[in-house]
């Protein structure tokens, strides 16, 4: 069983997980009040000790929700500020909009791009396609490879391995009936 333990200079009192109680205290030299002083402070020392780890956790958890409350009006407030876009020279172009919108409109623009089988952009050639479906399809190639990979390679060898035992047989019987051997 495990005791949370309380100790200071006049004993200790461990309590168990079931709220079993164990005290020592070492008597003495002691007077009955003394005694009775040491296992008032002990027993204040260890509600102290307990009630110092609810309010931390309290404190923490009321702490955490304030930052998530204020991180989020944050996020929302930034995503509402009306931007502007501007040119090459830094001059307005067109009408503000809100973040949020101009953050879609460049996502958008990002997976349109047209790059090549590297995912990469300009140049010319074949395999041209969008980064949405570059990014489609190498992600199904990497979930094919690790998953299937495995199977494919056994499928592989064993199809190796029988097309070597085809050849081998083939070869004998021709090589027998060539050197009219049965």
């Amino acid at each position: 069983m495990s005791y949370d333990e309380y100790e200071d200079d006049s004993g200790r009192i461990e309590v168990g997980s079931n709220g079993e109680v164990k005290a020592t205290i070492g008597i003495s030299g002691w007077t009955l009040q003394g005694l009775g002083d040491a296992v008032v402070k002990l027993a204040a020392s260890m509600l102290v000790k307990a009630a110092r780890e609810e309010v931390l956790t309290a404190a923490r958890a009321e702490i955490d929700a304030q930052i998530k409350a204020k991180v989020g009006e944050l996020v929302t407030e930034v995503f509402e500020t009306p931007i502007r876009k501007t040119n090459t020279y830094g001059e307005p172009v067109g009408e503000s909009i809100p973040m949020r919108e101009h953050i879609v409109e460049v996502v958008r623009k990002y997976l349109a791009e047209t790059v090549d089988r590297d995912g990469r952009t300009g140049g010319y050639g074949d395999n041209r396609q969008s980064r949405a479906q570059w990014l489609v399809s190498t992600s199904i190639a990497a979930v094919v490879d690790k998953e299937f990979k495995p199977q494919i390679d056994a499928a592989i060898a064993s199809t190796k391995e029988r097309l070597k035992q085809s050849v081998a047989a083939l070869m004998t019987e021709k090589f027998s009936k060539a050197l009219g051997v049965p």
